[in-house]
């Protein structure tokens, strides 16, 4: 009896990964088909409002620096992309 609890437990959460792997994905194409589409209010949605973006790297002198981008300035970015620049981000998975 113990083991098929384990077994259905284990399945149950496998599905579970399943199930939130995919919506993360969705989220992520959605971001992307907004970059691609420089639709500012496609990027917007995906984020939560006190969302920040982290950019690990290094500053002029090669110190190990963290950048801190706002939302808002992110999204500016992508509305202004030149429509003869191409955006093509996707997951490789």
């Amino acid at each position: 009896m113990k083991l098929i609890l384990t077994i259905a437990l284990t399945l149950t959460t496998l599905n579970l990964k399943a199930q939130d792997t995919e919506a993360v994905k969705t989220v992520i194409d959605r971001l992307f088909e907004g970059m691609t589409k420089r639709d500012t209010a496609m990027v917007r949605s995906v984020f939560h409002p006190t969302a920040r973006l982290q950019s690990a790297g290094t500053d002029k002198q090669g110190t190990p620096a963290l950048t801190l981008t706002s939302i808002d300035a992110f999204v500016k970015s992508i509305g202004s992309i030149a429509a003869t620049v191409t955006v093509e981000e996707r997951l490789k998975s």
